[in-house]
């Protein structure tokens, strides 16, 4: 199983001139190799903002049918997997955490691999 974040689902779909060939045959080789393809509710939600905000009816669909692909696994976003807003300001002994640290200090309940 491949999990796609937002940008590769983006280009695959709105298909930029310097991405989505690419993505597109990244993908054709993916899915001819026999992976599956995963994005969760969350990269679900955030590739729809973009068409709603534009009130783009016609790329909103396109979107629809691409998450309703029987090639694709979309799976949820539990409360024990993400990461709260408020401990991105999270103070410790070595400064405040930020998205761009790593790894993430271990006060916040988070074991780098």
């Amino acid at each position: 199983m491949v999990f796609l974040d937002a940008n590769p689902v983006i280009y695959l779909i709105e298909q930029p001139a310097h991405l989505g060939p690419k993505v597109t045959a990244r993908v054709a080789v993916l899915l001819t190799g026999g992976e599956r393809l995963a994005v969760s509710d969350l990269v679900r939600m955030e590739c729809q903002v973009g068409p709603l905000k534009a009130n783009d009816a016609a790329l909103l669909a396109r979107y629809i049918t691409f998450f309703a692909s029987p090639d694709l696994d979309v799976l949820p976003v539990s409360p024990a997997g993400a990461i709260e807003p408020r401990e991105f300001g999270h103070n410790t002994a070595s400064g405040p955490w930020t998205p761009c640290t790593w790894p993430p200090p271990s006060s916040m309940g988070v074991r780098s691999s």
